[in-house]
């Protein structure tokens, strides 16, 4: 029994031996191999941006003041022109209607100060009417043939009585003069002091029309900051109103990356909802420090327009995708596929893998296309470091 036995475990050792010496080179290393195919290429710049309203402005009061009617609320939809809030305007239109009472008053007294001067230059004008008849009729009642005959009396008599008329004329010019510059100081002043009125009036309507709000442009309220009766401070914003209908993108890239760039590139814009499409307006002039964030420590602002139809609200994240460079319809494989020295293993319909070298052109950040040396529907293995030429392989050929 023992010597069967022993037998036994002869012949079950040599059949082992046999087994593997005659499959000692079957071993396959597995491997993952990609299958040569057409397709496209693109070097891509990735980032994000957020959403911002091209036409948005705070509502803020120079002067500040109690509110005193709200007439929107955060969402409203309003256009240009529709009344937002009211300050508090009653002292001021107490002041105003003061300063047009004596704005009135004014008026009127300007008004009879015009009337005055006629009333005195037809007075005026009449003494100087009988006074011309008196020197006249002194001067004309003399005989001057007479006077060539007299000797003296009488010609001293005439000519004194054209110098005493000539006076009188004098003096009665004097007054009327200074009567007339005084008439006119008087109105000097009268209007000065209706153009201060009228300023006044003009002012205080001014100030009572600013502390009525109406939004300048058509859009939504995104923010509402007051409440009734709240004391509004000067220069804080009170309301937030965009045209949400008119938005951008505005985000920021390395400054490593802007060379690649240009105004009038295609952008896709991601989001949850679906991908849509815009164009790159404007590209910064300058660079802000992002100081720890990245080892690159600068990046420029960059801003987009979407295209029609793009309906994310002001103040959303979306992801970003600017196409630098393209090259659609080659023959490709992946850039790990190659070996150091351009070469790479083509597994043949025995599963044996074959070195082979190619030629490469365009790449992008992950694949590379192939010029020569490869056809489709080939394998070839991926990170092909663990293999050598003529070994046997398996890999997954689902």
């Amino acid at each position: 029994m023992r010597k069967v036995i022993l037998l036994l475990s002869v012949l079950a050792v040599i059949a082992a031996g046999w087994f593997l010496y005659f499959n000692k080179g079957e071993a396959r290393t597995v491997v993952g191999v990609y299958e040569v195919d057409y397709g496209d290429l693109a070097n891509t710049l990735e980032f994000s941006g957020e959403v911002v309203c091209t036409n948005m402005y705070s509502v803020m009061s120079e002067t500040g003041g109690t509110v005193l009617n709200i007439y929107v609320s955060e969402g409203s939809r309003v256009k240009a022109g529709d009344k937002l809030f009211d300050l508090d305007s009653s002292a001021m239109e107490a002041q105003l209607q003061e300063a047009q009472l004596k704005l009135e008053a004014l008026s009127e007294a300007a008004a009879q100060t015009v009337m005055a001067p006629r009333a005195q230059d037809t007075r005026m004008s009449r003494q100087q009417q009988a006074a011309i008849a008196l020197a006249l009729s002194q001067t004309t009642g003399y005989d001057f043939d007479a006077f060539n005959e007299a000797l003296g009396g009488v010609g001293a008599e005439a000519a004194a009585a054209a110098a005493a008329a000539g006076q009188r004329l004098s003096e009665l010019a004097a007054l009327q003069n200074a009567t007339a510059a005084a008439d006119s100081s008087n109105a000097l002043s009268t209007e000065s002091q209706l153009k201060l009125a009228q300023l006044a009036v003009d002012q205080l309507q001014e100030a009572i029309d600013k502390m009525k709000f109406t939004s300048r442009i058509g859009g939504t309220v995104l923010a509402v900051n007051v409440h009734d009766g709240e004391v509004l401070a000067p220069g804080m914003p009170a309301m937030v109103i965009a045209d949400t209908d008119s938005t951008e993108i505005v985000g920021y890239v390395y400054e490593k990356d802007v060379d690649g760039l240009q105004v009038g590139m295609d952008v896709i814009i991601m989001t949850e909802g679906g991908n849509y499409t815009g164009k790159l307006t404007k590209i910064g002039s300058a660079a802000m420090d992002v100081g720890e964030l990245s080892m690159f420590d600068t990046m420029t602002k960059v801003t987009i327009k979407p295209d029609e139809g793009f309906s994310k609200m002001p103040g959303a994240v979306v992801d970003l995708k600017v196409v630098l460079s393209a090259k659609n319809g080659v023959l490709n494989i992946p850039a790990d596929c190659l070996t150091a020295d351009g070469c790479v293993y083509v597994v043949d319909d025995k599963d044996i893998v074959r070195k082979r070298r190619v030629t490469t052109g365009f790449m992008d950040m992950f694949n590379v296309e192939v010029t020569s040396g490869l056809t489709r529907g080939e394998r070839v293995v991926m990170a092909p470091d663990s293999v050598q030429e003529g070994q046997h392989v398996s890999y997954n050929r689902g």
